[in-house]
């Protein structure tokens, strides 16, 4: 491991991870990615040169916290999280069984004191009609900090030299005063581009966000010193705002990974589990710690899609193409199970599913899955599919080949960077293509188990190889570290500079 005790510091910008933490049980999309990348890099340079900072709108100031700190609270990353980012609403988790009334508060309460008098009671058929457990109800409990972190201001913490990174949507109110201040404080602000797609492809995105969107990048270009893009896709995508915009920043590269669910159960998943020989009985191994509901998922083959299932993902071409699939009667037809919440501009997907019953029991919404779900989900699936139309990178992508399953892949963006030649493509614009795909994957065994085989002898790239490339990118300017030894990287990682 690499130290630079006495070098620039990391500062993660996680102002939105903690407003989403408020609100959200699991981690998905841009989130996960910075939760990883952030751990990753706290063990690659040494946690004390790693920081938090958000903006605090209660206060109107810019704060920040050592990640040291988080090693002071118990449970998962994310526990950790909320308890040194002070998160520490009552209901911050939208818990199993209220998942409906995530935008409801006052139901949500409701619903959230019938289910406490129910665990109480030990009523499990309570919780069994819900697809759930009072144990899972328990689990779910928020836990509180054992005492309130101390955040500091970033601009009595922070030196010359230092780094902040913008990992996630980092355009708060008043964020660009903020940065600017950082700047003029002299600390380098480098921004982690996800995508483009609210200004290539704004039909896809909801209400203002296309122009907000803009504007925000529009304004960075004022006090970003360097993006750093999660794709070839992407920076080709970044390169031309800049150039439109006569932007002088540069922009590196840094590939997204193609790895697991992080491992990182809550201790109470581990004591469900220990008596059970997990070699010898694999399958209650697992099933112990799930609820009916997903347990019950596994009566037969299924085909897995993972993500918010909003306008640009491309479900409801997908359902199309399932209902031609269920026709075909000299082919037996796996189940589609979709894994996510429920996303926007999706009406036409959801009226579908509603008017056929999900197209007749053919398919089965996992709204909200945890990390120990999706784990399960990935293990379990006979191949995964993502026809979106546009995407920054494919996070479900990666995550199914690390799991050694193929899929069926939009062959547009970024998609091909991820999926390599371990995937079939289709056209998201063709429902016949889209079938096609689906059809081969689940006709042609031979060609599926072929793409599977050639995943298990893939070389794929983990956090750690994302982390080893980002903070190469980070520090490569800095002042204190110009003669230094450049980090070794693996062969994986492929870097390019755009």
């Amino acid at each position: 491991m690499t130290q630079h005790p006495t070098g620039p510091r990391i500062f993660f910008d996680v102002t939105d991870l903690r407003t989403y933490l408020i609100e959200h049980r699991s981690l998905t999309g841009i989130q996960r990615v910075v939760v990883m990348i952030l751990v990753e890099v706290g063990k690659l340079i040494g946690a004390e040169n790693v920081y938090l900072s958000f903006f605090d709108i209660d206060t109107g100031q810019y704060r920040t916290i050592s990640s040291t700190l988080l090693k002071n609270y118990s449970g998962t990353v994310q526990e950790q999280l909320v308890a040194a980012l002070n998160v520490q609403s009552a209901d911050h988790f939208i818990r199993p069984t209220l998942e409906k009334y995530e935008n409801r508060g006052f139901r949500r309460s409701l619903h959230t004191a019938i289910r406490e008098i129910q665990a109480w009671r030990g009523n499990e058929r309570h919780f069994r009609k819900r697809r759930s457990s009072i144990a899972e109800w328990r689990e779910s409990r928020p836990k509180q900090a054992m005492q309130r972190a101390a955040h500091h201001d970033f601009f009595s913490v922070a030196r010359a030299g230092d780094v902040v990174f913008l990992a996630g949507a980092s355009w708060f109110r008043d964020s660009a005063a903020v940065f600017r201040k950082v700047r003029r404080s002299g600390a380098r602000v480098i921004a982690l581009i996800h995508d483009l797609i609210p200004i290539v492809t704004p039909k896809f995105v909801a209400s203002e966000h296309p122009v907000l969107f803009h504007d925000w990048l529009l304004d960075s270009l004022g006090y970003i010193d360097r993006y750093i893009a999660n794709s070839k896709a992407t920076g080709d995508d970044l390169r031309r705002f800049i150039n439109v915009y006569k932007g002088k920043q540069a922009v590196a590269v840094a590939p997204l990974a193609q790895d697991r669910i992080p491992d990182d159960a809550p201790v109470a998943i581990g004591k469900r589990r220990r008596r059970v020989d997990k070699h010898a009985y694999p399958d209650l191994y697992d099933g112990v710690v799930m609820s009916e509901h997903i347990r019950a998922l596994t009566k037969m083959p299924y085909v897995l899609v993972v993500g918010t299932t909003d306008i640009r993902k491309n479900i409801w071409s997908l359902l199309q193409a399932w209902i031609r699939l269920i026709r075909h009667e000299d082919m037996e037809i796996p189940k589609l199970v979709i894994a996510g919440r429920v996303g926007a501009m999706n009406g036409d997907c959801e009226d579908l599913l509603a008017a056929t019953g999900n197209l007749g029991g053919w398919v089965t919404r996992v709204i909200g899955p945890s990390d120990l779900e999706l784990d399960f989900l990935y293990r379990k699936c006979l191949f995964t599919a993502m026809p979106s139309y546009y995407e920054g990178w494919g996070l479900p992508i990666g995550e199914s080949l690390s799991y050694g399953k193929t899929a069926v892949v939009s062959h547009t963006s970024s998609m091909p960077e991820v999926g390599e030649d371990y995937v079939e493509y289709c056209d998201p614009h063709s429902i016949d293509s889209i079938f096609r795909a689906c059809l081969t994957l689940i006709g042609d065994v031979d060609h599926r188990r072929a793409l599977e085989a050639r995943i298990a002898t893939a070389s794929l790239r983990s956090w750690s190889h994302v982390a080893r490339d980002i903070t190469d990118i980070l520090l490569e300017d800095a002042p204190e570290t110009a003669n230094r030894q450049r980090l070794a990287r693996p062969r994986e990682v492929r870097r390019e500079a755009v």
